[in-house]
């Protein structure tokens, strides 16, 4: 058993080096942000990074689409439909974000900017997301093809690119339009290297399906939408919310908080994209190497999750001895229980649509955005932000323990509409 996790914990991690890598180059730029910038351009930076968190997840289904269609429908095609709907989620929610503002700009984080410099700013962010949304479908191609250079490159080095760029505006500029300038002009480059590579070494046409399953695209690509825009409003909204219930000086300090707290789900669900890639090429024949698969990788979840919950909480002590900040403790703790036990439903959720089932996040996802939403009204009604914060994260920790109870079965009914004809290539 253990000569089994050892040799799927090299392949997960494998899987995991240009997301890693690409988390190495990232994460001193909100630190570096919140020491160079004011607190009314670093918060204002927070909801531009949540813009492009929540653009990365929102990609309409294509990188999901590509992974569950890779060994059943000819690849070129596949690689143009599923950069077109990964790149048009991040261009919606740059329009949502733009009309969102024209309330917001009424709250104090929205008052501190002119509502011109605001749009401009959001509108250029979802367009960097669109082209780094279109980079993760092509590092997901290679991933399925193990073309692991490939998915280095399309990942890591926009990373290293965005973040020397981004850190040599702060420095130059001191404004928050480091950000989407840096992602925007580092996206372009890297897109130039990595969409040939990709089309040539990802795209090899097949003559016939390897695996056939009853599937409508359209219907899978909306209801994966669907379950992307529940999750990311569940994982993203805290950081608005609170910055219209406190203004920037607390947001600011949340950020902060946040940005080690949800360091251990990162790395976990960073870990856990292999398994999707994994599951692809699985039909109705191997259930058994199914369950084997989401067992081994659950029990690596849990171990990665909960070992690196210490360095963490060391890393964000450092960064306070360093710094002037205002510890948060207590709110700090609270976010990293609640989404590294979050991050443990990573092996279901990408197994359950790889093979086929785009709405297995939306019942539990759905149930913690009721009591969140329940909880801001109360908190905004009572004027206590804690009551949010509470309501917030207790909301995420109930509601993975339910997925637990039913996505097993979900998993198993989707791999029994999969044929395999012959072995994929």
């Amino acid at each position: 058993m253990r000569s089994k996790l050892w040799r799927l914990a090299k392949r997960l991690t494998g899987g995991a080096v240009g997301p890693l890598l690409s988390f190495i180059a990232l994460f001193g730029l909100p630190i570096l942000g919140a020491v160079t910038l004011d607190d009314r351009n670093f918060a204002f930076w927070a909801l531009l990074s949540s813009i492009a968190t929540v653009a990365l997840s929102l990609d309409f289904g294509g990188v999901a689409l590509l992974t569950a269609r890779f060994y059943s429908e000819a690849r070129g095609r596949l690689l143009v439909k599923s950069c077109a709907l990964s790149a048009s989620g991040a261009l919606a929610i740059g329009i949502v974000a733009c009309i969102v503002w024209i309330p917001y700009s009424g709250t104090q984080v929205g008052k501190s900017i002119p509502t011109s410099a605001a749009i401009a700013a959001i509108a250029a962010m979802s367009i960097a997301s669109a082209v780094r949304s279109v980079l993760m479908v092509v590092a997901q191609a290679a991933l399925v093809a193990s073309q692991l250079l490939l998915r280095n490159v399309a990942i890591a080095g926009h990373a290293l690119c965005a973040a020397l760029t981004t850190s040599l505006l702060l420095f130059k500029t001191h404004s928050f339009w480091a950000l989407p300038i840096g992602w925007l002009t580092s996206g372009i480059a890297v897109s130039c290297l990595a969409l040939p590579w990709a089309w040539r070494t990802c795209t090899k046409e097949i003559s016939e399906a390897v695996i056939v399953q009853p599937f409508r695209w359209r219907q899978y690509a909306g209801l994966r939408t669907l379950s992307t825009i529940v999750s990311s409003v569940l994982l993203n909204s805290d950081r608005w919310i609170i910055g219209a219930l406190s203004g920037p000086v607390v947001l600011a300090a949340y950020e902060v908080a946040w940005r080690f707290a949800v360091l251990p789900r990162f790395l976990v669900q960073n870990l856990m994209v292999r398994v999707g890639a994994d599951v692809a090429a699985l039909g109705n024949s191997d259930e058994e190497q199914l369950r084997v698969l989401l067992k081994g990788s659950t029990i690596i979840a849990i171990v990665v999750g909960a070992l690196s919950c210490a360095p963490v909480a060391i890393a964000y002590w450092l960064f306070l001895s360093f710094t002037d900040a205002a510890p948060h403790w207590i709110l700090f703790f609270a976010i990293l229980a609640a989404f590294t036990l979050f991050s443990l439903t990573a092996p279901l959720s990408t197994a359950g649509a790889a093979v086929g089932n785009a709405w297995i996040d939306i019942p539990y996802g759905l149930g913690a955005l009721a009591v969140s939403g329940v909880g801001a009204m109360t908190a905004g009604y009572l004027g206590r932000l804690e009551v949010f914060v509470a309501a917030y994260l207790m909301a995420i920790a109930v509601s993975i323990v339910w997925y637990w109870q039913f996505a097993p079965a979900l998993i198993r009914q989707g791999l029994q509409t999969r044929t395999t004809l012959t072995a994929p290539v």
